[in-house]
């Protein structure tokens, strides 16, 4: 992928520019329990010499921040969404 010269970023021009990549995922469930204490992390890494703003964001309904071991919950749902601006950064060897 090549990012747009500035010349064609809308962000330039003063507009809000959409993400470059962006993969998102939904759950629901009549009920759930938790055997562990729960670990999520994303990551966003590029090849090469690019800037990358992170614009994931995730929620969820029925469920507390951090859910308690053993604790069933009913009747939720939530997702996840991975996305990020790409962009070449500029030039500073000038």
């Amino acid at each position: 992928m090549t990012p747009r010269p500035p010349d064609e970023d809308p962000e330039e021009r003063g507009e809000r520019r959409e993400a470059d990549v962006e993969i998102s995922a939904s759950y629901t469930a009549k009920s759930i329990r938790f055997k562990e204490r729960t670990r999520a992390r994303t990551r966003i890494e590029t090849a090469g010499d690019l800037d990358v703003e992170d614009l994931g964001e995730s929620g969820r309904e029925g469920l507390p921040d951090e859910p308690e071991v053993g604790k069933t919950y009913r009747n939720v749902r939530g997702g996840k969404r991975i996305a990020a601006r790409v962009r070449r950064p500029p030039d500073t060897s000038r």
